[in-house]
């Protein structure tokens, strides 16, 4: 059976960040505080850090001589997706500024109030009678 964890979960993350040489500050100072008050800690401390130093021993795997080119297979619908979005983007932004237009170009209206909502009046100009 397993010993508990002298490390919350915090300064388990902490050591990690610390073994990797990415812990500074005074979570750095804290953290060897600990380690040089309790001799639990720092034994499960260097445990960890020679099961990180075994990994360098494990083989590197190499990626296949296809892999570049599956990888590429996989993004190419994922391509295709992204420019069908752009093209469907610009078609909207080309509908609306046609709308806009339509509308620029409308007849002018005066909205009046009414009980029911607003009445949509065309703004009458007056015939001279010469």
């Amino acid at each position: 059976m397993t010993e508990p964890s002298h490390f919350s979960e915090q300064e388990r993350a902490d050591l990690v960040a610390y073994l990797d040489g990415e812990l500074t500050g005074e979570a750095a100072r804290a953290l060897e505080a600990k380690l040089s008050l309790d001799p639990a800690a720092r034994a499960e401390a260097d445990a960890l850090r020679r099961t990180w130093e075994l990994l360098d021993f494990l083989p590197r795997p190499q990626p296949s001589l296809r892999f570049t080119h599956r990888t590429l297979e996989r993004l190419s619908p994922l391509r295709a997706d992204e420019q069908q979005r752009r093209q469907l983007w610009r078609m909207r932004c080309l509908l609306g500024r046609l709308r806009w237009l339509q509308l620029a170009r409308a007849p002018r209206t005066r909205r009046t109030p009414t009980a029911s909502g607003f009445a949509h009046h065309r703004k009458q100009t007056p015939v001279r009678a010469d």
